[in-house]
């Protein structure tokens, strides 16, 4: 185990705490609608779309350092990929439920952090495949930081949002 290694998945344990603790008090029922204000949907997305989007980047981080994946579920890349929009779903038809995306998300988020703190740094100086972030994150390390910590903290940004606007207030 490298030290790198060690540093990105103690941040990346903290950060899934994080999200843990946002799902506090949230129904599956109410999980995938946007708040709204005065009858109008607040465009911004909601927790069931924000663990599904987060889920899918565990596996990408995997195939990077040479992991052996959790397997996605079909349909999620097409729910929950960058790029696709937010669905406001009162009715709960178009996600699936909250508890089975928190779910993957937590397997595969767990799997890649435990399997990241047993790499050997040299892998996380090395490049990486992703043209999108070369320019910015140049090194291994740089892009599994960025998708197991900075980047769910981001988006669990939103939910707290989304708590506060929904009456649940913040977690402890």
């Amino acid at each position: 185990m490298g030290h790198n290694a060690k540093n990105i998945a103690d941040a990346a344990r903290l950060a899934h705490g994080f999200g843990q603790g946002l799902l506090n008090g949230i129904e599956s029922a109410q999980a995938s609608s946007m708040i709204r204000v005065n009858n109008e949907p607040v465009v911004s997305n909601h927790p069931t779309f924000v663990f599904g989007h987060l889920s899918l980047y565990p596996a990408m981080l995997c195939q990077m350092i040479s992991i052996e994946p959790v397997a996605t579920p079909a349909g999620y890349e097409e729910l929950f990929m960058h790029g696709v929009d937010c669905q406001d779903d009162p009715k709960c038809t178009i996600y699936p439920s909250l508890d089975k995306v928190v779910d993957h998300y937590n397997a595969t988020t767990e799997h890649t952090v435990d399997a990241l703190e047993k790499l050997d740094d040299a892998v996380l100086v090395g490049e990486h495949p992703f043209d999108f972030f070369r320019d910015r994150m140049p090194l291994a390390g740089s892009v599994a930081a960025f998708m197991l910590c900075a980047h769910p903290m981001m988006h669990f940004g939103q939910i707290s949002a989304w708590r506060r606007f929904a009456g649940l207030g913040a977690t402890s």
